[in-house]
């Protein structure tokens, strides 16, 4: 579940981010953190139902594999279809965008040169092959790559450490489960507001 959890969340984020307008991506982003929300409420329920942690553990799994199944139907993203040379596919993913968002023509004017001028830059850096030394190469990169690893572990290891350790609370344990999913509404809703009208970055 943790292996096929990574990637349908760090695929899904970046594929749903890439089809939105830019303004609409913190809200979209955000809104998309709810359905971790809605599973800390589901879970709580779905645990007290089926008390066996093994059966538990398969109920839980189990959705996952439909989600791989039905991945294959998926759009594709189109700038990653460009950079590994499958330009024709990605021309139709984009008029199939542009028609569902009632932009048909704006699709049709849409050809395989415009495309390419416009990810040529893209393309590019492509061919370009990096490694995991390149994150420490310079000091922009390694300021930003220790900031990153150093956030990531703090908010890891204190929302893990709460979450795996529920049964210590003295409270009843589906109840607590609850309480977690609760915390989450008006805090992602303030990150919407924060994101929005602040930003993620001052400069």
């Amino acid at each position: 579940t943790g292996m096929a959890f990574s990637g349908v969340v760090l695929n899904s984020v970046s594929l749903s981010l890439e089809w939105m307008p830019t303004h609409m991506r913190a809200l979209v982003g955000t809104f998309m953190g709810y359905c971790y929300t809605t599973g800390q409420f589901l879970l709580a329920g779905v645990a007290f139902a089926v008390p066996d942690w093994r059966r538990l553990q398969l109920m839980v799994s189990l959705p996952f594999f439909g989600f791989f199944l039905y991945s294959w139907w998926l759009t594709e993203s189109a700038r990653w279809l460009v950079m590994v040379g499958k330009s024709h596919q990605a021309l139709r993913e984009l008029q199939k965008v542009a028609r569902i968002n009632g932009k048909k023509e704006e699709g049709d004017k849409l050809d395989i040169e415009t495309l390419r001028s416009h990810m040529e830059k893209e393309m590019t850096l492509s061919k370009t092959r990096h490694t995991a030394i390149d994150l420490v190469r310079t000091p922009v990169l390694r300021r930003i790559s220790f900031c990153l690893c150093f956030v990531w572990f703090s908010t890891s290891f204190a929302y893990y450490g709460l979450a795996m350790d529920l049964q210590n609370f003295e409270v009843n344990i589906y109840v607590i489960q609850l309480i977690f999913g609760a915390v989450d509404i008006p805090a992602k809703l303030m990150s919407i507001l924060t994101i929005t009208y602040v930003g993620r970055r001052f400069t």
